[in-house]
């Protein structure tokens, strides 16, 4: 505010009040590009975990079947065995 007090004053120099004007804005476009960064690093890291937690449940979908087969499998031979003896 007080860059613009300076500016309205009659017979101001309109210099100083444009170059305080576009530092601020160039102030402001560091922080914004700067949490742009953040933010897109922030969604790397969320696909990341995302892509981890498919790869687990995949794996625990794939241990859960393992073990079903494995239990049917020794069931079948168990109930085999119990018929020939």
């Amino acid at each position: 505010m007080e860059t613009v007090k300076t500016f309205e004053k009659p017979g101001s120099d309109f210099e100083p009040y444009v170059t305080n004007m576009e530092r601020i804005y160039s102030l402001q476009l560091e922080k914004i590009n700067f949490m742009k960064m953040r933010l897109n690093n922030f969604k790397v890291l969320l696909k990341e975990e995302n892509d981890i937690s498919q790869k687990i449940l995949k794996m625990n979908e794939m241990m859960k079947d393992m073990y079903e087969n494995s239990f049917h499998t020794q069931s079948t031979v168990m109930n085999n065995f119990d018929e020939e003896f």
